[in-house]
């Protein structure tokens, strides 16, 4: 079952108050991946007027755990964990920020056949934060963990 974008919006924002109150906004979710933007407010930024380092990412983590919740089919119980995060910060960030992400085919169905047949499975996914002039602000990488759980995912409605 892919995810659609209300189930997605409801999953990950509607479910977690710090996300959404840190206005982090899901724009696009589907087969092709998930476009997420962080709009550039007060709220996000250090004292020196630029976004925070834990916005970035925390931005980052949201987008990969989207990406992945996208991608991998969740019917039946499966959880989506980020097992390891780290990111590499490039330029000070004075502007909405977005990420744009999907799985290719080839680790959809890699990952999908070892949580079938192991009960879990690893993948990196490797995402660039970047500003509307196509900045690199940071490069984001997370190890995502997905298993096989009893708990199927509640829908929106």
């Amino acid at each position: 079952m892919q995810l659609d974008l209300t189930t997605l919006r409801h999953y990950l924002i509607d479910t977690s108050p710090w996300i959404r109150d840190a206005g982090i906004i899901i724009e696009q979710a589907g087969p092709d991946g998930c476009r997420l933007r962080l709009p550039f407010s007060e709220r996000v930024c250090n004292p020196f007027g630029a976004v925070h380092a834990g916005a970035l990412y925390s931005f980052a983590e949201t987008a990969a755990a989207a990406i992945a919740v996208t991608a991998f089919d969740m019917s039946g119980g499966r959880d989506v964990l980020m097992q390891q995060g780290a990111i590499e910060y490039h330029a000070i960030a004075r502007d909405d920020l977005t990420i744009d992400g999907a799985v290719d085919a080839e680790t959809i169905a890699s990952v999908d056949a070892a949580v079938r047949d192991e009960g879990r499975a690893r993948t990196t996914l490797t995402l660039s934060l970047r500003t509307g002039d196509d900045t690199n602000v940071a490069t984001a990488t997370f190890t995502v963990y997905v298993r096989a759980t009893e708990r199927p995912l509640r829908s929106a409605d």
